[in-house]
């Protein structure tokens, strides 16, 4: 590939075997393990490839390789559900194309947030209650289609790394 990836998403241990590809030895940290445990790798691995890497968990990190952003937003249940990590993916992809290259590392911490806050939402029913894997599937859909931007900028939580 002549230009390369402009953005490379992967859970810990999908980020960590690929920055181990490079030299960067890994611990064996398996997609249980909390996101930041592969921070220092994704940092090496978009410096090295220079491209933006999104790792994803309890905390979305994502950097390219001189700044980090961390993304607080997401449900547990979004585990449970097969095809949510693609999906993000291709929401990902969207929110470059849309922002271009040079608000590469932004736009993926706003899909990450969009899809994030999106879970929260259906991870509810109206009383509060938490909702299963099947009906979550369903309002998780209704949600990446309803989420408005005020909606957003109020529950999203994404902060730089120190």
């Amino acid at each position: 590939m002549a230009l390369g990836p402009t953005v490379i998403r992967g859970n810990a241990s999908e980020i960590m075997a690929l920055a181990s590809l490079g030299g960067e030895r890994t611990r064996g940290v398996d997609s249980s393990h909390p996101s930041e445990a592969a921070a220092p790798m994704a940092r090496a691995l978009a410096a090295r490839q220079g491209c933006i890497v999104a790792v994803s968990g309890a905390v979305d990190v994502v950097t390219d390789g001189t700044r980090t952003l961390l993304v607080g937003n997401g449900h547990p249940l979004l585990q449970k559900v097969t095809a949510t990590g693609c999906s993000v993916t291709a929401l990902i992809a969207a929110f470059v194309a849309v922002a271009g290259p040079e608000q590469a590392l932004e736009a993926t911490a706003h899909a990450l947030a969009y899809f994030g806050v999106a879970a929260e939402r259906a991870a509810v029913d109206e009383a509060g209650q938490v909702r299963g894997p099947g009906s979550f599937r369903v309002k998780l859909l209704d949600e990446l289609d309803l989420l408005c931007a005020a909606q957003l900028v109020h529950a999203s939580r994404i902060g730089r790394s120190t």
